[in-house]
């Protein structure tokens, strides 16, 4: 089952039946997790971590275009689903709706918004992989370094 679940199809059975998962291009959406009976899913800290990294490295490259002072970060807390939107399924709507957030600090806002929503409904995210995307970010958008690995 948590075969068929995968949108991105990283998951594959190899010639012995072992389920094998490609984590360095799994986005962490959680559909295997969710759709696997036997529990034997799980999401792997480290492959988020990895992805997190990368998704933040592709943001720094893309804002180093502009001037800081011309970027400024909105968020959109409606519907808000069980998985990232930006998952081919993401999942149905966990939160009621709490508004728009605006300010010029992508990790201040998106810290804001995860106190929101665990402010308005605590159990409904797992709150730990939006911890470790956030400290993926804070990371790579104060390491100088991070655009020349991209």
């Amino acid at each position: 089952v948590c075969i068929e679940a995968c949108p991105d199809n990283l998951i594959k059975k190899d010639d012995d039946g072992k389920i094998k998962v490609n984590y360095l291009d799994c986005s962490g959406c959680g559909a295997c997790v969710k759709a696997c009976n036997l529990e034997a899913m799980i999401k792997d800290p480290d492959s988020l971590d990895i992805s997190f990294r990368e998704f933040a490295i592709a943001a720094k490259a893309v804002l180093s275009l502009f001037p800081k002072e011309k970027v400024f970060y909105i968020n959109t807390l409606k519907n808000i689903t069980e998985r990232c939107d930006c998952a081919s399924d993401p999942g149905k709507i966990v939160c009621p709706d709490i508004g728009y957030l605006a300010d010029t600090d992508p990790i201040r806002i998106d810290a804001e918004s995860i106190r929101l929503i665990k402010e308005k409904k605590p159990d409904c995210l797992d709150f730990k992989a939006w911890e470790l995307f956030e400290k993926a970010s804070r990371e790579v958008l104060e390491d100088q370094k991070s655009l020349q690995e991209f």
